[in-house]
């Protein structure tokens, strides 16, 4: 099969603190059931795509946890980010580097901070987007049917439809709106959640990087890549000089290549203790014994 994950894991959980640390940031927390954040999204993915192809992009000081987290991953499929520099840099690096292990490589992008009900569902879905990404070279990125009018999450406005109707091409992204914008992206029907789950050929986003973001893209052409693996001085050079910036503003929003699947299994960002607090209410999880405490304590 040639289809590759991408788990980004290097954000700082800051909205989690006590419990989340410089040190030990949420995607290495057990926040529900028996398992990290980061775990429960490598056993999301794994039946789809094997121990041998996920990738993991996460700051250099955590690559020790990370090994400790996930020890079927080997140090070769892990990327460490000397400096934070958004999504962009690190989604541009990793398709390198996978397409130089494989020209034909469809990539799956998942935050680490993710919750999916229906896990069987969702693979189905993962499954579906690679098939359309390696078929069409189009950029797919999954908007969640909204269950209420959230201003927690940025949006996605769908235009014509595409492949018989199972995507639609992206009229627009939204940044996250008021409550009364959302209410009204609601009432339109329209609009879908921004998951920030991306399906593409690496070739596909590399050709975007390529138009939208040149220098990001003459700096890969500069690394030294052979079979995924590159020196350390390399890693640093690209991460020292390149630009910050997100995925999402540096590339989709500009690009006229992009799709969206509408998916309906249930989905959560977990980016606070209230998004968490929301699950526990609906019974969709069951909290650790530390989340649970603090949230019953009110620590936000």
């Amino acid at each position: 099969m040639n289809a590759y994950a991408l788990i980004m894991a290097g954000g700082e959980g800051t909205r989690f603190y006590p419990l989340s640390t410089p040190e030990k940031p949420k995607q290495f927390l057990n926040l529900y059931g028996h398992a990290s954040l980061i775990q429960h999204t490598f056993g999301r993915v794994q039946p789809i795509f094997g121990d041998s192809q996920i990738w993991v992009a996460t700051n250099e000081r955590f690559i020790p946890l990370v090994q400790e987290h996930l020890p079927k991953i080997c140090l070769r499929q892990l990327i460490g980010e000397p400096i934070k520099k958004n999504t962009a840099p690190c989604i541009a690096l990793a398709a390198y580097l996978i397409s130089s292990v494989n020209p034909e490589a469809v990539m799956a992008v998942f935050p680490a901070d993710h919750f999916v009900a229906d896990e069987e569902q969702f693979r189905k879905t993962i499954l579906k987007a690679i098939e359309g990404a390696s078929d069409q070279k189009k950029l797919i990125t999954f908007g969640i049917r909204p269950s209420w009018p959230s201003a927690e999450y940025g949006y996605i406005r769908c235009g014509a439809s595409f492949l018989e109707d199972s995507f639609r091409v992206v009229d627009r992204f939204v940044e996250k709106p008021n409550s009364k914008l959302a209410q009204d992206y609601i009432k339109e029907g329209n609009y879908l959640w921004n998951s920030g789950i991306f399906v593409w050929r690496a070739d596909a986003i590399l050709h975007e990087i390529e138009n939208y973001l040149p220098r990001t893209f003459n700096l890969l052409q500069s690394l030294s890549v052979k079979n995924g693996a590159l020196s350390q001085e390399d890693l640093h050079r690209f991460f020292n000089q390149v630009e910050s910036v997100s995925i999402d503003y540096g590339v989709l929003e500009r690009s006229k290549n992009v799709l969206v699947l509408p998916v309906d299994f249930r989905w959560s960002d977990l980016g606070s203790f209230e998004a968490l607090k929301r699950l526990a209410d609906q019974k969709e999880i069951e909290l650790s014994p530390e989340a649970l405490s603090h949230i019953q304590r009110g620590v936000r």
